[in-house]
């Protein structure tokens, strides 16, 4: 890790000083991310059938996943956190507590903690996922594989797991579209912030340790390579 103009550098993040401590904790272990789009359960399948080591990941989860995810957690990221406290307080009070636990070392993670520095406008622009990547990397996981984070919206939508249906006819205006020309046009292929991630995979890091499970993310980074991957088709 290197230190130069009031900063820390580790894989080619940087953030302002000081340095949370658990940057580089978790050299030689991998991590799964797990995003809020409409395809994160068949991309999290081939890690949570039973029949793949699930020891060997750490689970990092993104936003509303937080409450949902039946796993053993060891990361939640947002880039709202005020929503936190509500999305932990429910995945604490689930019915089946057994399969929403927290690791020993659990740590919860916003900008405000790592105070990334230089292309952190995703943070500004809210983009989670795109956060939950630069924390992974901070943190020092050698592989990473993205679960529900496409880039890339259903039928060219953007839509999150929780969404209803979408509905085709002329009365209905999907809420990404409406949010959309707020934000001063939006093209219906290219989700909000995929800038911000078309910049972000020029990170050789990001190329070298990032791969995807689906969507545009995974054609940038590749899909990872897991024999259980493979073998249900996914490469």
């Amino acid at each position: 890790m290197s230190e130069a103009d009031n900063a820390w550098e580790y894989r080619g993040i940087r953030g302002k000083e000081p340095a949370p401590k658990s940057v580089g904790s978790r050299e030689g272990r991998k991590a799964i991310i797990a995003g809020g789009a409409w395809c994160v359960w068949g991309d999290l399948e081939p890690f949570t059938d039973g029949n793949l080591d699930v020891k060997q990941w750490d689970f990092i989860a993104v936003n509303d996943i937080i409450q949902y995810l039946p796993v053993t957690l060891s990361h939640a990221v947002s880039a709202h956190p005020e929503f936190l406290r509500h999305w932990l307080a429910l995945r604490k009070g689930h019915s089946r507590p057994d399969r929403f636990e927290l690791t020993d070392d659990f740590e919860i993670h916003t900008f405000d903690k790592w105070r990334f520095t230089g292309d952190s406008e995703f943070v500004l622009r809210g983009d989670s996922g795109l956060l939950a990547v630069h924390v992974a990397l901070a943190l020092g996981y050698d592989e990473i594989t993205l679960c529900g984070i496409p880039q890339i919206g259903l039928h060219g939508l953007p839509t999150h797991f929780f969404d209803p249906p979408l509905r085709d006819d002329a009365e209905f205006t999907p809420w990404g579209l409406r949010n959309g020309r707020e934000f001063g046009g939006w093209n219906k292929n290219v989700p909000l912030g995929r800038d911000l991630w078309e910049r972000a995979v020029e990170n050789p890091e990001i190329r070298k340790r990032v791969r995807s499970m689906s969507g545009w993310t995974r054609e940038a980074l590749g899909a990872p390579v897991i024999p259980r991957v493979i073998a249900r088709g996914y490469e």
